[in-house]
């Protein structure tokens, strides 16, 4: 079974390559990314193939470690990460960032497998996902316009 959990492509009024910088800084995660606490860790080569961080998150009232892995990355365009979650599963967590007239277009996808497969055919625990994507994508975004210079 193949779920994905898709949220909605986002217009931003910033530049790709604004976008990419935030995604490929490990120690914004903890900034945007909701549910992560702190980066205890990253590869020097973030976000190179293979490169890995750790981190911790919440899971409701428990703080667990885990470990992001990079598969693959094309500058200022996508990057596609394997969030490892321990014993709870893991998911492969892909972003796509386009150009457009006014900016860039911010597509992010997030397929969940191993015990995420199972809570997100649960329509509760699938509107909490969508809803910790929303929040994600709003962080990132404000983060992204905090690092952009006005003109």
């Amino acid at each position: 079974m193949r779920v994905v959990m898709r949220d909605s492509v986002r217009a931003w009024q910033a530049p790709p390559a604004a976008v990419w910088a935030v995604l490929v800084d490990p120690l914004s995660y903890p900034l945007w990314l909701a549910g992560v606490k702190d980066v205890l860790w990253a590869d020097e080569d973030w976000p190179q193939p293979d490169a890995g961080l750790d981190y911790r998150f919440r899971w409701g009232p428990f703080t667990l470690r885990g470990r992001a892995t990079v598969l693959e990355a094309q500058p200022s365009g996508h990057l596609r990460l394997r969030w490892k979650r321990r014993l709870l599963g893991d998911a492969i967590a892909e972003f796509t960032i386009a150009e457009t007239t006014d900016g860039c277009a911010v597509d992010f996808r997030e397929t969940p497998r191993g015990l995420f497969v199972g809570l997100s055919a649960n329509p509760f625990a699938t509107g909490v996902a969508a809803g910790y994507n929303t929040a994600s994508l709003a962080r990132l975004r404000r983060l992204v316009e905090r690092q952009e210079p006005t003109t």
